[in-house]
């Protein structure tokens, strides 16, 4: 026996080694594939220094609007922009983005509540034009509310849950289109990438939420102009005017014309029902 040990030593070590080495899962047969991280800038925006001196260092901008209807405050909105990574499609990839967290706390008619949207849209907007991922969720006094949209190859996935039973689960499966809640990263990363003309949109998740209906396209018409008004002021400023052919909602954003395209407020119209957001 000793001697078959001797002579026999290094191929022992070697099929011991393997063995330990399949028992704690470390072989590159086992292991998780490694994230791909493409860290790539914005190769259709213009000002590329302008854009990344901007954003460097993990820059995380908030400003803050107050809501009203009828001149009466009802509420405030707080926009946060941020560099963020997600999840490629194909779960290796980690993509660089965007992301835009819209959050609303409203007080009306002794009825109050809250809402959150994430929207995380690529840099590169060439190669992934519209937004990765969008998660939304909705806090009223009676229910809590919840949506999700996930890129898949070619489509969107879109999940939701919601304490109301006739609402409780839903999934489904929706064509890649302009989405509205990844408008606001698009007007600060480059308004001229701004779908313009007639166009088909997925309204935003607070609307969904709102007429407590699940997600689905419908058909607009985009574009954006000098703003000439008087509820806004500051320098030079542009519009963005978006209008729903079948829908009685429409959407205004008012930004800085010039980079890093700063946004000082917008106007919704639902339903008849106007509010418009002034940044404090």
């Amino acid at each position: 026996m000793n001697k078959f040990i001797r002579n026999n030593f290094l191929a022992i070590c070697i099929t011991l080694a393997v063995i330990y080495a399949f028992a704690k899962k470390a072989t590159i047969f086992q292991q998780e594939p490694t994230l791909k991280v493409i860290t790539v800038l914005p190769i259709n925006q213009e000002t590329n220094k302008i854009f990344t001196d901007y954003w460097k260092n993990n820059k995380i901008e908030v400003a803050k609007y107050e809501l009203k209807e009828d001149f009466i405050s009802i509420g405030e909105s707080t926009l946060t922009f941020s560099i963020y990574y997600v999840e490629g499609v194909n779960k290796t990839d980690s993509i660089q983005t965007l992301r835009s967290d819209f959050t609303s706390k409203i007080y009306k008619s002794n009825y109050d509540y809250s809402t959150m949207t994430s929207a995380y849209l690529p840099l590169n907007l060439s190669l992934r034009p519209h937004a990765m991922k969008v998660i939304n969720s909705v806090q009223e006094p009676m229910s809590n509310s919840f949506l999700q949209l996930s890129q898949i190859p070619k489509s969107y996935e879109i999940e939701s849950k919601n304490t109301f039973q006739e609402r409780a689960n839903h999934y489904s499966i929706l064509e890649r289109k302009n989405l509205e809640d990844e408008l606001w990263a698009k007007i600060r990363m480059n308004p001229k990438d701004l779908p313009t003309g007639d166009v088909e949109f997925i309204p935003s998740f607070d609307y969904w939420q709102s007429v407590r209906k699940n997600p689905k396209i419908h058909e607009a018409k985009a574009e954006i102009k000098d703003y000439s008004g008087i509820e806004f002021m500051s320098k030079k400023l542009k519009i963005y005017n978006l209008k729903y052919s079948d829908l009685k909602r429409n959407l205004s954003i008012i930004f800085e014309a010039n980079s890093p395209f700063e946004i000082v407020g917008w106007k919704g119209v639902n339903d008849g029902n106007v509010v418009v957001a002034v940044r404090k």
